[in-house]
């Protein structure tokens, strides 16, 4: 009785749903997985029987299952942290390109930028190194809109940005 929930184990780990990508897969494909879909779920039943005989095997596989659903998530984390680092990487690099341009063209020195860094920063009374986001009235509905929306999240209205950088 032993052998069966392991290999059940084995193929429910190996055909886990969240697994089965969709995106890219041929009509023939899309059916095979979801014909895995239900086999898993058949196989899940099976085995939540065969737990009721012995329950101590039951966690051992289903925390074996929860760890490869940990292990994808925190793949898709890493994967989303980087991309998030590359767009950073670019940002800076576009505000480097953008300073040195400004500078050679207008004569402002660093000491000029910091200070008005530190103005910037300061609009919403903390040193923090963030902008604050303000809160203004929709003009069509009233409702109190975020400053980094470009529409009220109530009526769809488009909000007007006092900041090119909005």
């Amino acid at each position: 009785m032993t052998d069966l929930p392991k290999s059940l184990c084995g193929l429910l780990l190996a055909s886990h749903p969240a697994d089965l990508g969709q995106d890219s897969l041929s009509p023939g494909d899309r059916l095979r997985n979801r014909r895995t879909v239900q086999v898993v779920a058949e196989l899940d039943a099976v085995l939540a029987r065969t737990l009721v005989n012995d329950p101590g095997l039951g966690g051992a596989i289903y925390s074996q299952r929860s760890a490869t659903d940990a292990n994808a998530k925190a793949g898709r984390a890493e994967a989303a942290a980087a991309e998030m680092q590359l767009r950073m990487d670019r940002m800076a690099l576009a505000c480097e390109a953008m300073w040195e341009l400004v500078r050679e063209r207008t004569g402002a020195t660093d000491a000029d930028l910091r200070r008005k860094i530190e103005e910037i920063d300061l609009r919403d009374g903390k040193l923090d190194g963030r902008i604050a986001r303000t809160v203004a009235p929709c003009a069509r509905c009233g409702r109190a809109v975020n400053s980094g929306r470009r529409r009220c999240i109530r009526c769809g209205a488009e909000s007007p940005s006092d900041s090119a950088m909005s």
